[in-house]
């Protein structure tokens, strides 16, 4: 796949991320947060994601655009837990998708972000787990082996899925 792009597996405690340029591993890490508060955690992966972002475009090999690759939850049903009748685990919903819009609003500010894909799990791995990855990437940490899982599926069938209606972009 030519180009250059950035695999996230977001999360509002370990943010995991990987670079890609035409079709090669450039670098993956982890973003980990501070014990703060979750609206100043979010702050904090936008200012890590936005120096990445910036790497990323300068070892680009002359492209201009980053596009970004993003695992967001699969869509489920409403449960009610045990514990006094609260949705089960509605709070860490929340939270990532607080970091989910805070890398969406990222790519709003900044001038070289490249069009932008949701992908599900259930779209890129199907049912296989964290621990799968870490294996086929030899990554122990779960989150980067995710983000580094991601965009090595990206590179086999990204040009594929930008003709189909199973993931959503936004184009810049």
């Amino acid at each position: 796949m030519k180009g250059t792009f950035i695999s996230i597996d977001p999360s509002i405690n370990t943010t995991g991320y990987a670079v890609f340029t035409d079709g090669e591993l450039i670098r993956s890490g982890v973003i980990r947060t501070p014990d703060i508060p979750g609206y100043m955690r979010v702050a904090h992966i936008m200012k890590e994601m936005w120096s990445i972002a910036l790497k990323s475009t300068a070892a680009g090999r002359g492209y201009s655009k980053t596009a970004l690759v993003i695992e967001v939850p699969d869509s489920f049903s409403y449960q009610r837990s045990q514990r006094n009748g609260r949705s089960l685990n509605q709070g860490s919903l929340q939270k990532l998708n607080w970091v989910i819009g805070g890398l969406y609003a990222l790519s709003g500010v900044w001038a070289n972000a490249g069009t932008i894909y949701s992908v599900t799990p259930r779209q890129w791995k199907g049912n296989r787990n964290k621990e799968w990855d870490q294996i086929a990437t030899g990554i122990k940490q779960k989150d980067e082996s995710d983000a580094v899982a991601l965009g090595q599926w990206w590179c086999r069938v990204g040009n594929v899925m930008t003709v189909n209606e199973n993931y959503t972009s936004t184009r810049r």
